[in-house]
């Protein structure tokens, strides 16, 4: 369970990001408007140049679950989050908010180690913990939550207001304590 603390940690660091783009709490918040801000460019699998036709089969067509989405660091300090197209908008939208706040909370990247001859990627689930919450947070913000409950408007309407998915929309009822209607 997360402690208060934590939770008004991941609350102010959403605002942070809403107000790079001066969005009001109740403005959609879109990633690819904030990606510049942080200097991120975002790209699909399809646009990669240099990736052979069957591994594009695997990635896209055979596999397409196994993955979302990916960051690398670029030259000029920038990052590059590319990611799969396969997947629905609201998906797509909560994984790129979360790779961009991977780059706003300034996290140091995973590392590919091997281990025992397979090649893998590092994992910090605090990281990825942090980078999660005050994404999804930033998508669907607090006010916005407690805003519905009072006006009695359902996660349905909320998760087309903020272009996120109902179980985005769960999570964040979870975390915050406020319930709405279906």
């Amino acid at each position: 369970m997360a402690t208060i603390h934590f939770l008004g940690w991941v609350e102010r660091r959403a605002r942070r990001m809403r107000d790079m783009l001066s969005l009001s709490p109740h403005d959609r918040l879109d990633p690819y408007d904030l990606a510049p801000w942080l200097r991120a460019t975002i790209i699909t699998l399809r646009d990669l140049v240099g990736l052979s036709t069957a591994d594009s089969h695997q990635l896209l067509v055979i596999d397409p679950e196994s993955w979302s989405a990916g960051s690398v660091h670029l030259p000029g300090n920038r990052v590059g989050i590319m990611v799969n197209p396969t997947h629905a908008p609201t998906r797509i939208h909560a994984t790129l908010m979360e790779e961009l706040a991977h780059v706003f909370l300034d996290h140091s990247p995973s590392q590919l180690i091997k281990v025992n001859g397979l090649a893998m990627r590092s994992f910090n689930r605090s990281n990825e913990t942090q980078a999660q919450w005050v994404g999804w947070a930033a998508l669907v913000p607090l006010v916005v939550l407690e805003h519905a409950q009072s006006n009695a408007r359902g996660r349905r309407d909320v998760a087309r207001d903020c272009g996120v998915s109902q179980q985005l929309v769960i999570f964040r009822e979870k975390v915050t304590g406020i319930r709405l209607a279906p």
